[in-house]
This record gives C-alpha cells, sequence and structure tokens, in this order.
C-alpha cells in the first residue's frame, strides 16, 4: 500500500497468515524483503518525479486467532 500522509509517502507492506503453519507475518520480513520495499520506494518517488520526499516505510501483520484477527503494526521498520 502506498499513501500520504502530512507531506510524506508511507509504504505499507501488509502480511496476512492465517495460521503458524509458514511462520507469523512478522518473520516474513527479513532484510532482503527490507532492502526490497526501500528499492521499490526510492523507484516510484523518482518515477513520480517526487524529489526530496519525506517517506516511511510499514508493517502491518494480520493473523487469524480463531473467529478474531489480530493486528501487529510497526510504523517504520528502520527504527
Amino acid at each position: 500500500l502506498i499513501f500520504s500522509k502530512a507531506d510524506a509517502l508511507f509504504f505499507v507492506e501488509v502480511k496476512y497468515r492465517s495460521s503458524d503453519a509458514f511462520g507469523s507475518p512478522r518473520e516474513a520480513i527479513t532484510q532482503n524483503k527490507i532492502s526490497h520495499m526501500k528499492q521499490a520506494a526510492m523507484h516510484y518517488i523518482k518515477c513520480e518525479c517526487l524529489k526530496y520526499t519525506p517517506y516511511v516505510i510499514s508493517f502491518m501483520g494480520i493473523k487469524r486467532e480463531g473467529d478474531a484477527l489480530q493486528f501487529d503494526f510497526i510504523e517504520n521498520i528502520f527504527s
């Protein structure tokens, strides 16, 4: 997801898991994945001619626990 707020761009990686069979959503965010997310953000900013635009890369993990959903949000994965 890409959205803007207060003159900054937010790039949000969303991972959903219906079970722990393949690990938790947070476990899917590896250093390699973070690197790819940063490259994608920089490419988007360059292609849209948005020089010097502040940006944040965030993560939203969603996991099913029975009939409920659990949310795990990290606003800035670099901090």
